[in-house]
């Protein structure tokens, strides 16, 4: 397929339809607000370039050739097709349009991060969004690559060179099988725990619970043993069900009761989540998102 033949600027076909339209050069000038010499010129030159004339010139004015009516046609698809490709830029520009790729570790069912979405779907309805389930190593790492634009993560990890703020934070739950002891207090602490097996995911905000028990009984004379398991939510907690076993979870996974399973909070213990984001990524969606986040965070953090 031909390219843009060399010599042949947009200027030189704005100017030919404009003379086109107005079947004057003068006309064509003043509404372009240039001077008529500068049409005769630019079409003159334009005329050379392709090698056929475009319009007959007499003193009673111009009138557009053969040649120029074919031109014509073509010159008005270029113009709506450029038309039409600077309104789809502007509207991704605007974040009106567009995608968005995010990383989470919590569930949709949080209260914060279900609210965001929702409200996000429902301002920029023109913008997709894809979710990406993982724990917050992974995605720090694919926020750094550019592979993602947004994720929110039980922690921040160290080393990387993206920006964070914090969003909301959770109370953690203990989830326990419901005729289990500890279902008949209020709040379950620390020292509950010992002597108890308690099973933790290897997915999502599993490894932030995996370092607090961690640091808590590793090492101690506790007798709490930790059992690692690749499960999603509802897998985690039908484990629970089965009897023996305790786990931790947050809020936002918490809201939907799950059969022969309790919850009660473990004392003075909350996750914090945060946004983070590369300073790279030039995707206007993200910056909405952010946006919106930001501004629905100030009515969530501090008044937990």
């Amino acid at each position: 397929m031909p390219g843009w033949p060399t010599g042949i600027e947009l200027r030189h076909l704005k100017y030919f339809a404009a003379a086109a339209e107005h079947r004057s050069f003068r006309c064509a000038a003043e509404a372009l607000h240039i001077s008529q010499s500068a049409v005769s010129r630019r079409i003159r030159d334009l005329e050379d370039v392709i090698g056929a004339a475009l319009f007959h010139r007499s003193s009673a004015g111009v009138h557009i050739t053969l040649a120029g009516r074919k031109f014509l046609q073509r010159v008005r698809y270029v113009e709506a097709h450029i038309g039409a490709g600077v309104q789809e830029v502007m509207t991704i520009g605007r974040a009106e349009e567009g995608y968005v790729r995010i990383g989470i570790v919590s569930s949709l069912l949080s209260d914060f991060l279900g609210g965001l979405l929702k409200a996000f779907r429902s301002r920029q309805k023109g913008i997709s969004i894809d979710l990406v389930e993982g724990d917050s190593t992974q995605h720090g790492t694919a926020v750094q690559e550019l592979l993602m634009d947004l994720a929110f993560v039980s922690h921040v990890p160290r080393g990387a060179s993206y920006e964070s703020f914090e969003l909301w934070s959770e109370r953690i739950l203990i989830a326990m099988p419901e005729s289990h002891r500890l279902g008949l207090q209020q709040y379950v602490s620390w020292s509950d725990l010992e002597n108890e097996n308690i099973v933790v995911a290897t997915t999502g905000v599993g490894a932030e619970m995996r370092d607090r028990l961690e640091h808590r009984f590793l090492g101690a004379d506790s007798g709490a043993t930790l059992h690692l398991q690749e499960l999603g939510r509802d897998n985690l907690l039908r484990l629970v069900a089965l009897g023996g076993r305790l786990t931790m979870v947050t809020e936002g996974m918490a809201v939907v009761p799950f059969p022969s399973v309790v919850f009660r909070p473990l004392e003075n213990e909350r996750v914090s989540f945060h946004a983070i984001w590369s300073v790279q990524n030039a995707n206007p969606a993200l910056w909405r998102m952010l946006s919106m986040a930001k501004a629905m965070s100030k009515t969530v953090v501090g008044s937990n």
